[in-house]
Order: structure tokens, then sequence, then C-alpha cells
């Protein structure tokens, strides 16, 4: 097992050489409505940072 486990080692690496441009993921982009945004609560317990989860109140992408 261990030849087989060092050929597929070595054959891999040898790959990310000859390619090293395939090797590196590429940056994810979101659309915009995904992005974080500034929400006003008006709650004076929550405090800015913090992250708060209200189970009635999600977003939905089908609109």
């Amino acid at each position: 097992m261990t030849v087989s486990n060092r050929r597929i080692f070595l054959i891999s690496s040898l790959a990310v050489l000859a390619a090293p441009r395939l090797a590196l993921a590429h940056k994810p982009t979101l659309a915009e409505k995904f992005l974080p945004q500034l929400v006003n609560t008006r709650r004076k317990d929550w405090r800015a940072g913090n992250l708060h989860v209200v189970p009635d109140e999600f977003f939905s992408t089908s609109c």
C-alpha cells in the first residue's frame, strides 16, 4: 500500500508543480443581496458587532 500512496503523492505533486495556477482556488464572488448589511433593530440590549439569530425572521431567496 505504501508504494501506491507514494506514487499517488508524487504524481499529484508533479501535477501541481507543472500547473500551479490550477491548484489555486479562485476568489469567490457573492451576489450583493448576500453581502453583510447594516440592520437597525432599535434594540438597546443588543450590542453592535454581535451575531443574533432570530428564528422567526429569515432571508428567503425566492423573492
